[in-house]
């Protein structure tokens, strides 16, 4: 799979991450907008063991924390898809046995994306995975948390020239519509995804 970005937040081809700089100026991650929620984690077991605080909640947080648990079960959030074998890691390289992006482009991408059409050729943000996956359940909620955008997915006919494809890839990049109304006359091309 080859995934380049046409986003206006990247100005990517190929599979490419800018590096991130922290105030001094030095090399701090792989790129993207990504939060580690693993550090988030950390940070309040820490706090809490140090402070010898048995909770840093407040009555009002409690309360939210309710509703907000109230609207998971409502939305169907916990329903279980699967079961991730490990942790895979948005930061990891591409090749690297964690990486969640290697795990999306050589195992996710032609399975399911794809559906084993045997396109080669996959255009896509590389901001459409936002989060970590973690070992255990992976649920309707980590698929939300993970990409959460109701994506179209265009497929692109054995008989569409190369030219073509270069144009509307182009026009994908100018942010013109006119890759759109491309795309549509092709019939039989168009899936939606949506995990609500």
């Amino acid at each position: 799979g080859i995934i380049t970005s046409s986003s206006s937040s990247s100005s990517s081809s190929g599979f490419l991450n800018s590096p991130e700089y922290d105030h001094d100026g030095k090399h701090s991650s792989g790129g993207g907008n990504s939060y580690d929620g693993s550090n988030y984690h950390r940070n309040v077991t820490t706090t809490t063991t140090t402070t010898k605080l048995s909770s840093l909640s407040t009555p009002a947080g409690r309360e939210l924390s309710s509703k907000i648990a109230e609207a998971a079960v409502a939305l169907g959030l916990g329903e279980r898809y699967g079961c991730a074998p490990q942790n895979y890691s948005l930061y990891a390289p591409l090749d690297a046995e964690d990486s969640l992006w290697g795990l999306y482009v050589y195992d996710v991408t032609p399975t399911q994306v794809l559906e084993g059409n045997g396109s080669k050729i996959l255009v896509e943000s590389v901001g459409s995975l936002r989060y970590d996956v973690y070992e255990g359940n992976f649920t309707k909620n980590d698929v939300a948390t993970l990409s959460p955008f109701a994506d179209i997915f265009w497929r692109v006919a054995a008989s569409v020239s190369g030219q073509v494809l270069q144009d509307v890839f182009t026009a994908l990049q100018n942010e013109s519509s006119t890759a759109r109304d491309a795309a549509v006359a092709v019939e039989g091309n168009r899936r939606e995804d949506s995990w609500a």
